[in-house]
């Protein structure tokens, strides 16, 4: 069914024809809405579509073409904002990041069809990339010098005043990520500010000793602390980084299910490769470069507990296992330790084991079950 609708890349009449027809149904406080647009990597490849009887794969903006295979698409989607709809209303294909110029030519052409509809666009929105930010400032510092003077908080398509809002989870990661290594310095009213990430530690610590009347019953650890925050996004976006691949090769995506299929499987590279269409020899390399990469990172990801930490868990271990002192626990894998226990833990320190490891100071390890244990010794 899908095949018989004619949609192709950039404007389409068939989408801006029916969006005329729905708009003329809705009421007027129905017809505000906010345009959304986002890109997405690609797989390059070509692709013939028997329906059109034409090759896809290339560079497409629906009004320009080139011979350039693309491994990028770009989604503009109409969202209301007083009543629950969205709409997907066009799409381009291009090669590498969108072009500042490309980006504020199509935005402009989306916005002014979807007034000609009849919608009430009021703001656009979008993540905080770098040509995302060029072409919206572009759009401001052209409006600006047209309409008005005052500031640079908006700008116009068609006469119609339109926003621009970057999406609040990057904005609340931005800020995370900044006020874990800076301070915010503000004036208010001829008085200096500053917000610190100590700050929301303290308030933490106070709102965690308040039981059934915490006000932040949500929060835990791992949204607080530095060394405790989960940061496996940012652990991908950092390999990705540092891979030597040219990025039109393996997607990162495919390279970490690869690696993990091998990890946790013992299927052969060959099995691997057929898997995810790829030879065995590339399937190595993938693995081979990933483990290495990861090995490299391994500093900004695995941090061992500091003393203040150290404590905390061992008077959260210690009533439910039985032992005192406990900071942690171990896989045994049979390898002996690299570190000395003593060094890592402290005089008083200990973890528990399986019984990969033998029995010393600072390794408990549970009793040899000859079929004679007493209950207190298996539990």
């Amino acid at each position: 069914m899908l095949k018989g609708i004619p949609i192709s890349p950039g404007i389409s009449d068939f989408i801006f024809t029916n969006l005329t027809s729905a708009a003329a149904s809705l009421k007027t406080r129905e017809k505000i809405c906010i345009l959304m647009f986002d890109e997405i990597s690609l797989q390059p490849g070509i692709y013939l579509n028997a329906h059109i009887n034409d090759f896809e794969g290339f560079e497409d903006y629906g009004d320009r073409r080139s011979t350039d295979i693309a491994n990028y698409a770009q989604v503009y989607m109409l969202k209301g904002i007083a009543s629950d709809w969205k709409q997907p209303i066009s799409f381009t294909f291009f090669k590498g990041p969108t072009k500042v110029a490309d980006l504020v030519r199509i935005l402009k052409k989306n916005i002014q069809k979807c007034l000609e509809c009849g919608f009430q666009v009021v703001a656009t929105v979008s993540d905080q990339g770098s040509n995302n930010q060029a072409a919206v400032n572009f759009l401001m510092k052209n409006s600006v010098k047209n309409y008005d003077y005052e500031c640079m908080k908006y700008y116009y398509i068609n006469y119609k005043k339109i926003v621009h809002l970057y999406d609040t989870p990057h904005l609340l990661k931005g800020i995370r990520n900044n006020l874990l290594k800076y301070d915010l310095v503000w004036n208010k009213d001829g008085v200096q500010h500053t917000a610190r990430w100590s700050d929301i530690e303290k308030a933490y610590q106070i709102d965690r000793g308040c039981g059934e009347l915490r006000a932040m019953p949500k929060l835990t650890d791992h949204h607080i602390h530095r060394s405790k925050i989960r940061k496996m996004k940012l652990l991908y976006q950092t390999l990705v980084q540092h891979s030597p691949l040219p990025r039109n090769y393996i997607p990162y995506n495919v390279q970490l299910l690869i690696t993990l299929w091998l990890l946790a499987t013992p299927d052969s590279f060959r099995s691997v490769g057929r898997r995810f269409n790829v030879n065995k020899g590339t399937a190595h390399f993938v693995y081979q470069n990933f483990i290495r990469r990861l090995f490299d990172l391994r500093t900004q990801f695995i941090v061992w507990p500091n003393a203040i930490e150290i404590k905390e868990i061992q008077k959260r271990i210690e009533p439910k296992s039985g032992f005192p002192s406990v900071c942690g626990f171990i896989d045994g894998l049979g390898n002996k330790m690299r570190e000395n226990a003593l060094e890592l833990l402290g005089c008083n320190g200990h973890l528990l084991e399986d019984g990969g490891y033998t029995l010393s100071e600072h390794l408990l390890v549970p009793y040899l079950d000859n079929g004679h244990l007493l209950d207190e010794e298996i539990h």
